[in-house]
């Protein structure tokens, strides 16, 4: 699986969140910033701030050349 890992203040561009924040909370802020459409969100990396994140749609095309979703 192909998954993609970044700070939550790289992706909220917010400078001060704490690792000690609630869950609930930091996935209401993902939520918000990231576009559905192009990542699923997956989940965290224990109890810290790095968002793991999987990519939707790849550089697959199909057979009338439109960009394409992979089948898992």
């Amino acid at each position: 699986m192909n998954t993609l890992i970044k700070q939550l203040n790289q992706i909220t561009g917010k400078n001060n969140i704490a690792s000690g924040l609630p869950q609930s909370k930091k996935q209401k802020m993902i939520a918000r910033y990231i576009n559905p459409t192009k990542y699923d969100f997956v989940g965290f990396v224990d109890r810290t701030n790095e968002v793991v994140l999987r990519p939707r749609y790849y550089n697959v095309r199909n057979k009338l050349g439109q960009f394409a979703a992979i089948e898992e």
